[in-house]
């Protein structure tokens, strides 16, 4: 169940609409808040035989707010509820005229108002609304609960509650409250049945339930829209929050948050962040963006891929809760240089400067009590980077080296104030558990606010483009040919069946034997990694995508295993192929993986002497031709049908491939 809420400032300045899961109760989205009872005690008694207006002043009130009361006063005889109570009557001899007690100070960020009330009499309906200028009143129509005792029941019309001589809890919600808005409260007689007498309406225990300050806090699950002109003093969205709408915001200080989970990046387990959908958020005082490490317990010895959504000084903008952390000291941020890794050298570099969206950069923290870490923007910096508020994307660098596995790396990071969804097979995350870069292609990808990743270019700078939907696309993109329209996924997994690394396998005739930016894939590498890998060697590097000829209908990949313990692992086809995919040892086939997967014993360190045979299947229902002058074998690959005939391929067309 959904609901929503229309929040209206005085004088029409403000409108704020909030979306919320409702679960037990309703919760104050709004923050922390605090309650004022008003029970009379203070004040004065009085006769309230002349129809005339009472004010009761501040300090003539327990909580320091005023009242009007019209054709009443307050009492302390044997009709009160508690000790004093306020009375408002109804005269038979102006039975047009209804007594009120309204509000005078007005109670900014109201919530809830709660009371009790009774009536003296043998008939009489009170009217209960709530004014944000005290001029002009809207009634309660629905969501108004009476107690007596433990014993709540709703009210369906609460133009006209019939009062019974035994105290009522009376209490209503506001329906659009705000922190930065003033209410006031009226109530009052509405009508009184066919009496003879005159009749009486007494109130006591009021209390105001109100948000403590001009605070909000959007928690996960949240969306609060911005519908007109807004200002508040403090704003935090939690990770799985949101701000949406079309109207100016105007804000002191904003934290905004994410949680990468163990992968960078991947959405499918427990990442999440919080979304700024709304371009017109505009602030004065402090902005933070706190990223929560995942695991915190291995941070000693990891380092955490990241990214921020705007500029961040990485000497003074990098805190633990309150406390700003030292340089060296606290943290150490190295920054990746695709350029120097295109000369085959060590592309990381300690960074001292200004940390800039949308580019990947490492962090290790000094002490595992760190569990997030929080990125304070400069003073100066837009919250809105170009790539958002200008033309929606980035040009990348290109990094040409004359060796292919070494160029068109780039390091980059999601620059937008939310999630984006990406898909690539060209991205390789950090798994933070893991202490290793992993591959995740063909997969629509939920990159989280601050999640980094790298990507290879063919050989061209990149742009990197963002849609109305947070899809997000990198181009160039891979030119595939005609023969390599099917990726083949192996995943090796541990005993348990969990995912440790995936591979990834094409072939096609068009295929070279060397190395090609835009085919080949490199395995990006963090050190010792904490899951076992899979790769294959070729080109003097470490593949993670390997695009291999295709030569009479099959191609052949050499594997290399690494495992961080020895043990049990299991290797399997992601899903089933247009091909079969057989698992070998020292040349000999020894499982087809497209039909199941296999346990596999590994020892603790690299294991070589396997690989992968890629091989066309035949199609169903078609059998190998043969004559006295001719013998060809029909296959298909990746959805086509060809032709082998005397070590040639053809397609149905007869052209030669």
């Amino acid at each position: 169940m959904y609901i929503h809420f229309n929040a209206m400032r005085s004088m029409g300045k403000k409108a704020v609409s909030l979306i919320m899961m409702l679960t037990l109760g309703l919760t104050n989205a709004w923050g922390e808040t605090e309650t004022k009872t008003e029970g009379f005690q203070t004040a004065s008694t009085g006769s309230y035989g002349i129809p005339t207006i009472r004010n009761l002043n501040t300090t003539e009130s327990d909580c320091n707010i005023g009242w009007e009361i019209y054709y009443g006063n307050i009492i302390s005889n044997a009709s009160a509820i508690n000790g004093k109570s306020c009375l408002i009557r109804w005269y038979k001899n102006e039975a047009s005229k209804f007594g009120h007690a309204r509000t005078t100070t007005p109670i900014k960020g109201l919530t809830n108002i709660t009371f009790k009330a009774k009536n003296t009499a043998s008939i009489i309906y009170m009217n209960v609304s709530y004014s944000t200028d005290g001029t002009k009143w809207t009634t309660w129509s629905n969501g108004a609960l009476s107690s007596n005792g433990n014993d709540w029941t709703p009210f369906t019309n609460q133009v006209s509650i019939f009062l019974s001589t035994t105290p009522y809890y009376f209490s209503y919600d506001i329906p659009n409250s705000s922190p930065n808005t003033d209410y006031y409260i009226r109530i009052m007689l509405s009508k009184a049945g066919a009496s003879s007498s005159d009749e009486d309406l007494i109130i006591d225990d009021v209390v105001f339930t109100y948000t403590k300050s001009g605070e909000a806090t959007i928690t996960d699950g949240e969306t609060m829209n911005i519908d007109e002109p807004t200002e508040m003093e403090s704003l935090t969205i939690e990770a799985g929050g949101t701000i949406g709408g079309e109207a100016e915001l105007t804000v002191k200080d904003l934290t905004i948050k994410s949680a990468l989970g163990s992968a960078s990046g991947s959405g499918d387990s427990n990442g999440k962040c919080a979304e700024i959908t709304n371009p017109h958020i505009t602030t004065t005082g402090d902005v933070f963006f706190e990223l929560e490490l995942t695991p915190a317990e291995q941070a000693s010895y990891g380092w955490y891929a990241f990214s921020v959504p705007f500029e961040v000084s990485a000497t003074d903008g990098v805190y633990f809760q309150d406390s700003k952390l030292a340089l060296e000291t606290g943290y150490t941020i190295m920054a990746y240089h695709g350029d120097i890794r295109a000369q085959g050298q060590y592309a990381w570099k300690k960074h001292s400067g200004v940390l800039q969206p949308g580019v990947l950069y490492i962090i290790s923290v000094g002490d595992t009590d760190y569990k997030t870490l929080r990125f304070k923007k400069q003073a100066e910096a837009a919250l809105y980077n170009d790539v958002v508020n200008g033309s929606s994307q980035m040009t990348t660098q290109e990094f040409p080296s004359t060796n292919p596995d070494h160029a068109g790396w780039n390091g980059l990071g999601n620059p937008y104030l939310g999630k984006s969804h990406i898909g690539s097979l060209d991205l390789q995350f950090l798994d933070h558990e893991a202490n290793a870069f992993k591959l995740r292609a063909s997969d629509d990808v939920k990159l989280m606010l601050g999640s980094a990743f790298f990507y290879q270019s063919d050989g061209s700078a990149i742009t990197v483009t963002r849609d109305d939907i947070g899809s997000i696309a990198l181009a160039p993109a891979r030119a595939l040919s005609a023969m390599e329209q099917k990726t083949y996924v192996v995943r090796l997994m541990n005993e348990a069946g969990e995912e440790e690394d995936r591979l990834f396998l094409r072939a096609g005739e068009e295929d070279s034997d060397s190395y090609e930016i835009g085919r080949d894939v490199a395995k990006m590498s963090m050190g010792d990694a904490r899951c076992a890998q899979i790769w294959v060697p070729a080109y003097g590097t470490q593949l993670c995508a390997a695009a291999f000829p295709l030569v009479n209908g099959q191609a052949t990949y050499p594997l290399t295993f690494r495992a961080p313990a020895a043990g049990r692992y299991l290797i399997a086809m992601q899903a089933a192929s247009e091909a079969d995919v057989f698992l070998t040892h020292e040349g000999k086939i020894i499982c087809n993986l497209n039909e199941s997967p296999y346990e596999i014993e590994l020892a603790q360190g690299t294991t070589e002497g396997y690989g992968l045979l890629l091989q066309a299947k035949m199609p169903t229902g078609v059998d190998e031709v043969q004559s006295d002058k001719v013998q060809c074998t029909k296959v298909i690959i990746d959805g086509h049908v060809y032709i082998l005939r005397d070590g040639r391929m053809y397609d149905v067309t007869g052209r030669m491939k």
